[in-house]
């Protein structure tokens, strides 16, 4: 197996970098290293078929590589005209009203085309890789970072500074033209430096305006809906939503409904017309929905006012054929309303309040349609969804013999 120390991948030739493959073979390439100057060889291995430069009368130059690589970068992106620009962050810090107001506008990568670019072109005091405008007219400056980073004071110096780094490439390995291009117009890792294109964009200063208003509304809706807007904060929090329920178990009408529940189960009959209890209680009461606790007493209680006080009689025959969820809805909210504070968040522009609390107000009738749709599975059937809905209401089939 032919084996070949990497040398120089690219050779120059009148101003001009170029890939051992598209010159004649030997010294009729009439290429030399970027590095050192001297003169080099084009080759090819017959069997793996590998082109490269080799120095001719001189010994491998230890910087080649480098300037190769440095200079062939500069040239790609020349011949190309675009890029691939990097993600970059603006960190927003504003004093507001005796508050600092922080956020962060996070900017995505994007390809831009490049225009009028030039090579080690002056600005002011630096020499920048290459200048170039972008579509808007604002002017970029790209570093290439094979062996140095660009230097802090370059960095903070030029604006709009773009590092294409090319610092992780295996010297012990070729690489070719097309390789180099991808890498260095799409796949290597890019960052920005000092960059007037973002800090100053339209979306920092929109984001800006965004903050004071929230700051504003926040302070409003403070003002007018502080108790109910912690609450509604609080409620969010699994823990104390169970601790909500268990404070619950302990209301009068928790208590009552738990007894009613008991002489229910004792006295309804488990014949074929009648066979509401032969599914077992924990699996049509006490069934845990989303945002449950919108309502003013237990879960288990306002189910069971919805199952034997809307849906079936206290015997467990069925009230009517077709239920809807707009009444069945009503009904619960008839016996028990709900709480107060979560009326009066109601009054709110729910953007608003999403604004400045970053949740919503639960929807209480969402609460009951979810039940309702819980009784239709299979294993429960004491309902059936008809497909139908009128208006806003879901419609229901109450069916006679639920296990059959």
């Amino acid at each position: 197996m032919e084996v070949v120390k990497v040398r120089v991948p690219f050779g120059e030739r009148d101003g001009r970098m170029l890939a051992p493959t598209e010159v004649s073979r030997g010294l009729a390439c009439q290429c030399r290293c970027p590095g050192c100057g001297a003169s080099l060889i084009a080759k090819r291995l017959s069997k793996s078929g590998l082109h490269f430069f080799a120095h001719h009368n001189a010994p491998e130059c230890p910087g080649g590589v480098e300037s190769a690589l440095h200079k062939m970068a500069k040239q790609i992106i020349q011949e190309n005209a675009r890029i691939l620009t990097s993600q970059y962050n603006v960190s927003i810090s504003v004093p507001y009203q005796g508050k600092l107001l922080t956020d962060v506008v996070a900017f995505s990568a994007k390809e831009e085309a490049l225009y009028g670019v030039k090579l080690e072109r002056r600005v002011d005091k630096w020499v920048p890789d290459i200048i170039a405008s972008l579509a808007s007219g604002k002017p970029i400056h790209i570093e290439i970072l094979v062996t140095h980073k660009v230097k802090r004071e370059k960095a903070k110096g030029l604006d709009n500074v773009l590092e294409i780094d090319l610092s992780a490439i295996d010297r012990s390995m070729p690489i070719n033209k097309a390789t180099l291009k991808n890498l260095v117009i799409y796949k290597a890792p890019r960052q920005w430096y000092r960059c007037s294109l973002y800090d100053r964009h339209g979306e920092v200063y929109k984001r800006i305006e965004q903050l004071k208003e929230k700051f504003d509304l926040e302070n409003r809706l403070k003002a007018k809906y502080q108790v109910q807007i912690s609450k509604l904060k609080s409620m969010q929090d699994a823990q104390i939503q169970e601790a909500y329920r268990e404070s619950k178990q302990q209301d009068e009408r928790f208590k009552t409904a738990e007894r009613w529940l008991s002489e229910r189960k004792n006295k309804i009959k488990l014949t074929e017309k009648t066979c509401l209890w032969g599914i077992p209680m924990f699996m049509i009461l006490d069934i845990p929905i989303e945002d449950d606790w919108v309502f003013s007493v237990h879960r288990k209680v306002w189910q069971a006012r919805l199952i034997f006080g809307f849906i079936y009689h206290a015997d467990g025959t069925r009230r009517k054929s077709t239920i809807s969820l707009g009444p069945a809805y009503n009904h619960v909210c008839k016996h028990y309303p709900l709480h107060e504070w979560l009326v009066d968040l109601r009054n709110i522009d729910e953007k608003e309040l999403l604004k400045v609390t970053g949740c919503r107000v639960p929807c209480a009738r969402s609460v009951v349609s979810r039940y309702l749709h819980y009784l239709t599975r299979n294993d429960i059937n004491l309902l059936q969804s008809t497909g139908r809905r009128d208006v806003k209401d879901g419609l229901f089939r109450v069916l006679k013999n639920p296990l059959q």
